[in-house]
Order: structure tokens, then C-alpha cells, then sequence
């Protein structure tokens, strides 16, 4: 069945902002089946705008919703956890038999470049930031960057807010 992925969005804004994130990506489409699955099946409604009008008439249908829902979040988050802990033990496994991960090098070299390049164009070129070209350039900067922060987050461990929701999480699915 195809998903409604603005329904999907507009159920998740309004009802579950921490799932909003999840809508994005390579799993994107899972998600929003479920966020417009779970609201379907909870107040038996066929289409995710009945739903939505259900939930906000029915606190105990909408405290439901929110509950399986926070089940799936937990479930995504735990295959994120568990797809940079692969990612991780790959990197150990290389360090243990003397080899480097030129692959990850490489990415974050060029990452730091392209930093580098795009703030000599911004400066030598004088470009306006609120032109097309000089808006351009800043959103692929700020990519760029982030890209940059995950690397250093991968590399050093999450900071310890996110460890806090870890640990969260972890009591949450023992439960």
C-alpha cells in the first residue's frame, strides 16, 4: 500500500515531533507507513485524515497512539545503534590487524577541503549570501560541516545528553 508521506508528516508534527527526524532518509518510508499505520489501526479509521481527527478528540486513543509509537522510535533508534556499533567494531577490527581505514581518511579529508574551498569562493568572490549561488555554496558548507560533526561524533563517542537517552531508551525497551 502506498504511504502517504505528508500525512505522515502532518500526524508526526502534530502528535510525535521526536519522530520527525525518522522521516527522513533511507528509511523514510517505513516510518511513515507506520506513523499512518499505527494511527489508522489505533482509532479504526481508513484514512490518516479521519485519524488525525480522532486522536485529537480522544486523549486516551491519542495516549495509545503515542505509546506504540514510542515503541517504534525506540525500535529505529536501536537499529541506528546498533549499525554504528558495527561501523565501530569494522574500525577495531582494522587497527587489530594493522590496517587503516583510508575509506573514512579520505571522506573526512575531503570534507575539511571542501570547507576550505567553499569559504576561499565566498571570500575572494565576495558572494552575497541571499543569492541563489551564495545560498548555494552556504547550505553546502553547513552540509559539509555536519558531515565533519559526525565523524567527530563517530570517532569520540556521543556526547552526553545522547548518552542520557541511551540509557533511556534501553530502560524504555526493557519494559
Amino acid at each position: 500500500m502506498p504511504f502517504p508521506i505528508m500525512a505522515a508528516v502532518e500526524l508526526a508534527a502534530e502528535f510525535l515531533p521526536g519522530v520527525i527526524r525518522h522521516l527522513a532518509g533511507d528509511k523514510a518510508g517505513d516510518v511513515a507507513d507506520k506513523v499512518v499505520g499505527v494511527a489508522q489501526s489505533i482509532t479504526g479509521k481508513n484514512s490518516p485524515e479521519d485519524a488525525a481527527t480522532a486522536l485529537r478528540a480522544n486523549p486516551e486513543l491519542l495516549v495509545k497512539y503515542r505509546i506504540e509509537m514510542a515503541h517504534v522510535e525506540i525500535e529505529h533508534e536501536r537499529m541506528f545503534l546498533e549499525d554504528r556499533q558495527d561501523a565501530r567494531a569494522r574500525d577495531t577490527i582494522f587497527a587489530k590487524v594493522g590496517r587503516r581505514n583510508w575509506r573514512a581518511d579520505i571522506m573526512l579529508a575531503l570534507a575539511f577541503a571542501g570547507v576550505a574551498f567553499l569559504s576561499w569562493l565566498l571570500l575572494t568572490y565576495r558572494v552575497d549570501g541571499a543569492t541563489a549561488i551564495g545560498g548555494f555554496l552556504i547550505a553546502t558548507g553547513g552540509a559539509l560541516v555536519k558531515m565533519i560533526g559526525d565523524a567527530f561524533a563517530f570517532e569520540f563517542g556521543s556526547s552526553r545528553s545522547s548518552k542520557d537517552k541511551d540509557a533511556t531508551l534501553a530502560a524504555l525497551a526493557r519494559h
